[in-house]
């Protein structure tokens, strides 16, 4: 009975630490985050020559990324949707001080009212998880601003 107690009793220290361990490695964040879109001459990497810059102001992801879209529709594919919408897919690097974090963006937006919604896949580098970011940028100057733009989601370290 002692050793089916202190198995037991093992077990479940076990398991409350390895429980304690992926709880301090993941956590959840929200950040503000602004925008560029590059102009086409500047964005030769993606076949459609779209590419952008983003800034996340604070957080364990604050830094720089830029991206290429490498998969594109018109419409988003939806026939519920404007045709001045778009979805949009292709790699992400993000600069962090943590590291290089490298990932797949998938969004959709509208040309005119400036809305877009995205979802980032975080593939490698010291993070990996899943972000969110929804908000505008203005159509006159391919910009969204910090104010206007909001990632969220929750992200792991790697190690």
């Amino acid at each position: 009975m002692k050793k089916s107690m202190l198995a037991l009793t093992s077990l479940a220290m076990l398991l409350a630490i390895s429980t304690a361990d992926a709880a301090d490695k993941c956590r959840r964040f929200s950040t503000k985050a602004s925008f560029q879109i590059f102009p086409p001459e500047q964005c030769t990497e993606s076949p459609f020559l779209l590419c952008s810059e983003a800034t996340l102001h604070s957080g364990p992801l604050r830094g720089t990324y830029t991206y290429s879209v490498d998969d594109l529709s018109v419409g988003a594919g939806l026939t519920s949707l404007p045709e001045s919408s778009l979805a949009v897919s292709g790699e992400f690097v993000l600069e962090t001080h943590k590291g290089t974090v490298i990932g797949i963006k998938t969004a959709i937006f509208d040309v005119v009212s400036g809305q877009q919604i995205t979802l980032y896949n975080l593939t490698s580098g010291p993070w990996t998880g899943t972000m969110f970011a929804s908000g505008f940028f203005d159509p006159a100057t391919s910009a969204g601003s910090r104010r206007d733009n909001l990632i969220w989601g929750e992200i792991c370290r790697a190690d």
